[in-house]
């Protein structure tokens, strides 16, 4: 990561992602990133290489350029030209970029990611390719929807003293509120959804976007933005993890730490001895069972499931509606509503979590949907506080998260390097203090063992037991 300075601005350059970064006017940052994408069909990232930076400082202007190569599987998809350039309050960002083979994409091109923190509640004027103008908010909710569409310009506060104007160039962009999937940012991107399906870009295809920010003098009627959403707690915070296979050993050191519960993920017609594997660890750590349920649930998995005694249920197909003869199979579990990935899946399900008889409500949550590299992963936990905090305007149900898990489910776990687990210990420590900080009542972390457990291969517990108990306190 390398910094400019110029008058008034500041700005940050990674040049192995070719992100802008942490653009600031006076000291207040107006743009958390900007950085160009390739996403295949499936929404999967592309890797850049053969990356290149050169710097041209003059008196009065920053001048940047940056070139790489979106490459997949070995194969290169797209070139890409990025010029960065700063002058007396002017910062532009402009990419150019060609397919080098026909594929299917889902997203190609720029994309500007908003700061939460310094706009959260700010007014905003939108500005449409036809001259219209709409007046908007950033969410101070998490939206479950597009907040901006149709946008060409967006205008709005940036101190007592300033207005900023954002100018976007190629193509229409639309936003979306990222906290969804827990990235600490709203995004302005490029191509609107539509339909959600990819597109064919043939080979040669030329990709020209921009964004262009301008800070001019003004005093905007508001541009103080809305606090994190904190509340004094009413509760303490359980705490557990997902079930693994273990040994003796190591069900030894993981007991160092006070564990609430074990989790275990099941569907119908499950293997008995993934759920006796999960009673055994809950048992030898004085610990509930908590049972993760994908699918559908029957009367025939209530009675399969009542021997075992879990403490919840966690319902996470939101078709399923609880059948009284389910509770009395089953005595005194609770039955809890929660999606299986992200928020944005419960948040897209308002309704249901007013009319459906739920002990609680929750949601999975890892920090690599759209976030890969260390910055954009630890400023993640942060939105844990704002999803909370809209989620307790919708009900007054008790809410559960988890898992908590470091990658997207579904992934084979690889070993991680130094670096890359030094990271996801500090991604589990600031989710599990900015969580305890809220209202939430439990806590579900991931695998009790593994590459990405609790407990890792080296025998060497992710985190120290007393701090990690302290910061539940």
């Amino acid at each position: 990561m390398r910094f400019f300075a110029l008058g008034d601005l500041g700005f940050a350059f990674d040049a192995r992602l070719g992100f802008l970064r942490r653009a600031r006017h006076q000291g207040r940052q107006f743009c958390n990133a900007v950085y160009v994408a390739v996403r295949d069909e499936n929404w999967g990232t592309l890797d850049f290489q053969n990356q290149t930076l050169d710097v041209v400082e003059t008196t009065g202007k920053i001048e940047l350029t940056w070139k790489a190569e979106s490459v997949k599987d070995g194969e290169v998809w797209a070139t890409w030209t990025v010029k960065v350039s700063a002058e007396a309050g002017t910062l532009r960002y402009h990419a150019v970029g060609i397919a080098t083979k026909t594929f299917q994409t889902c997203r190609t091109g720029v994309c500007l990611l908003h700061p939460v923190a310094e706009t959260r509640g700010l007014p905003v004027e939108v500005r449409h390719p036809d001259g219209d103008r709409t007046s908007a908010t950033f969410p101070v909710e998490v939206s479950p929807h597009q907040p901006f569409s149709n946008v060409a310009e967006l205008h709005h506060a940036i101190g007592p003293e300033s207005v900023l104007a954002i100018r976007f160039g190629g193509v229409v962009f639309e936003a979306e509120d990222q906290r969804n999937w827990t990235d600490y940012s709203y995004k302005t991107y490029c191509n609107p959804l539509g339909s959600g399906r990819a597109t064919t870009l043939p080979a040669g295809h030329r990709i020209e976007h921009s964004v262009e920010f301008a800070v001019s003098s003004g005093k905007p009627n508001s541009w103080m933005p809305t606090p994190a959403p904190f509340a004094p707690r009413r509760q303490p915070m359980r705490i557990g993890l997902l079930a693994t296979q273990t040994t003796a050993e190591e069900r030894v050191s993981l007991a160092r730490i006070p564990w609430d519960h074990i989790g275990v993920v099941l569907r119908s017609g499950f293997d008995d001895a993934e759920l006796a594997n999960a009673g055994l660890l809950a048992e030898k750590l004085n610990a509930s069972l908590r049972v993760f349920w994908d699918g559908g649930f029957s009367q025939e998995d209530a009675q399969r499931l009542a021997a075992a005694a879990p403490r919840e249920i966690a319902l996470r197909d939101f078709s399923v509606a609880v059948d009284p003869e389910w509770r009395k199979v089953l005595g005194k579990t609770a039955f809890l509503t929660m999606s299986a990935d992200n928020f944005t899946e419960l948040n897209r399900s308002r309704p249901h979590l007013r009319a459906v008889p739920y002990d609680g409500v929750g949601f999975a949550a890892n920090p690599q949907v759209h976030a890969f590299d260390e910055v954009s992963i630890l400023e993640t936990p942060t939105t844990f506080a704002d999803i909370v905090s809209t989620i307790e305007k919708q009900t007054a149900l008790p809410i559960y998260v988890g898992p908590v898990t470091f990658e997207p489910r579904g992934l084979e776990p690889q070993p991680l390097v130094e670096e890359r687990l030094r990271v996801f210990a500090r991604y589990i420590e600031d989710s599990v203090k900015v969580l305890r900080r809220t209202n939430v009542a439990s806590v579900t972390l991931g695998p009790a063992t593994g590459f990405r457990g609790f407990l890792q291969p080296s025998g060497e517990l992710l985190h120290d037991p007393q701090e990690f108990t302290d910061w539940l306190r």
